[in-house]
């Protein structure tokens, strides 16, 4: 695609007296790429563009050309009050006919020098304005002023135009102004290529530009986290969902955009740590998911219901939508909530396959030092739902592999060790607290494994006062000797 822009700056700056067409359907870029190629034309050159949306007169589009000609209001003013009084007919009953080719007479071949006249949205301008004067007038700027003029175009649904004229011309033969839109539009291109058009550029695929407005949103976001190996990653995952969702469509791209800002500002980003990025990552994936089906499904309706396996974000995403792009306080902090699960499920999963890999499969002990690190580097608010799942037995024999391995690291520093254990501690708390009504042998190792963790004994006890259920936590040193050498 980059190459192609410089192509077409090249052959606009080195040529004159040439028509460009660039052609593709509604949202795929073709304004953004001419924006881009404007920035790479020669300085030299000037170029006014016209955007023909809803545009009514060819008088109004001379007018717009003489303007921006002269960038000078006033100049303008006396330009076209000159040209006007010199080409008007006043036709019976007062009404006033501007010959408006005639307005081409007035200015001079040197005003439209290293000029480019690019024309956007032709088929969607006014019925009124009709396709055959909008060539004609590319013809005239061609051969009588010698500019060179960039059609941007969607051929498709001026086929279709043509296609509807021809119809009502089968229903209404006799009326003279379907008859006119007939041989307005009828075979257009075909009959103007030759004539007008000296090359075409066809947009079948926009990912290069897509990519480049991602990166641009994500890249240039101050605000969003300062981590670029993440926003890489994430830059990758909106564009697997643009592909799969968007048909293309770069302006419900810039909207999404917008959405995923905001829910990244107020939700995403205050979940995220380095030392979970590969959790993060999976659980963003899906949330962009949610926004771009509520996104795409608020601006173009669907007539069926989705049954998506993340209704309830989607949910909460279209809530957000109608509320005038506002999040509710009940809803924010579902969101919060659901990534808290999320992510702990996930570093539980990482648990389970970290301890699988080293214990089963025979893994390095440095890839196992490294993984159970991140894993107690987990926040405060995750500890809780991400200590309920764990499997006491597993979580004990993993740190307490964990601790030999750091004891015979002599760059590990004493500070450094505490962090960790009083991480420790607190999963260990957790367990017993969760795992106590069971009184299985688990409360017996949990407390042996932690001299700090059997304060937690008096405060259980304290609810459970019955003697048979105290009897658990008089757990013998010799069943499970290499736990009480695991002092800290």
């Amino acid at each position: 695609m980059y190459i192609t822009i410089d192509k077409i700056a090249e052959f606009l700056t080195s040529k004159s007296r040439v028509c460009l067409t660039i052609n593709g359907h509604w949202g795929i870029g073709k304004t953004h790429l001419w924006k881009q190629v404007e920035e790479k034309i020669n300085a030299d050159k000037k170029v006014v563009y016209i955007d023909l949306f809803g545009k009514e007169s060819y008088k109004q589009i001379l007018e717009e050309i003489v303007f921006k000609i002269h960038q000078n209001y006033n100049k303008t003013v006396n330009v076209t009050s000159r040209i006007i009084s010199k080409t008007i007919n006043i036709k019976s009953a007062g009404i006033i006919n501007i010959n408006p080719d005639a307005i081409f007479s007035f200015l001079k071949k040197e005003d439209f020098n290293n000029i480019i006249v690019c024309f956007d949205n032709i088929e969607r301008r006014s019925d009124n304005l009709s396709l055959k004067e909008i060539l004609g007038l590319v013809n005239l700027l061609k051969e009588d002023k010698e500019c060179s003029v960039v059609l941007i175009l969607n051929k498709n649904e001026l086929n279709k135009q043509e296609d509807n004229a021809k119809n009502n011309m089968q229903t209404s033969s006799n009326d003279k102004t379907q008859h006119d839109a007939k041989q307005n539009n009828n075979d257009w291109y075909q009959e103007y290529k030759e004539k007008v058009i000296d090359y075409k550029v066809c947009l079948k695929d926009n990912d290069e530009i897509a990519k480049a407005l991602i990166e641009e949103a994500f890249m240039q976001d101050e605000k969003l986290i300062r981590d670029n190996g993440l926003k890489s990653n994430l830059v990758d995952i909106v564009l697997k969902h643009y592909q799969d969702i968007c048909d293309s469509n770069l302006r419900l791209l810039l909207k999404i955009l917008e959405h995923i800002k905001y829910f990244n500002e107020r939700c995403f980003q205050s979940h995220y740590d380095k030392t979970i990025k590969e959790e993060f990552i999976i659980v963003i994936h899906e949330h962009y998911l949610a926004i771009f089906n509520a996104v795409k499904d608020f601006y173009i309706q669907r007539k069926e219901k989705r049954n998506l396996s993340n209704m309830y974000i989607y949910d909460i995403v279209t809530r957000y939508l109608n509320n005038f792009f506002i999040i509710n306080d009940n809803d924010e902090k579902k969101l919060n909530d659901i990534i808290i699960r999320q992510l702990s499920s996930k570093l539980l999963l990482t648990f389970e396959k970290t301890y699988t890999t080293y214990f089963d499969e025979g893994g390095s002990d440095a890839d196992f030092k490294n993984k159970i690190e991140n894993i107690l580097q987990i926040r405060d608010n995750k500890l809780e739902v991400f200590a309920k799942d764990l499997n006491s037995e597993k979580f004990l024999k993993t740190i307490y592999w964990f601790k030999q391995i750091i004891k015979s690291d002599q760059e590990v520093s004493e500070e450094y060790k505490k962090g960790y254990f009083e991480k420790i501690d607190k999963i260990i708390q957790i367990l017993i607290k969760e795992q106590y009504p069971y009184y299985s042998k688990r409360i017996k190792l949990l407390i042996a494994f932690s001299k700090q963790c059997k304060k937690i004994y008096s405060e259980i006890t304290k609810k459970h006062n019955n003697e048979d259920k105290l009897k658990i936590f008089k757990y013998n040193i010799k069943e499970y000797p290499h736990i009480f050498h695991f002092v800290n």
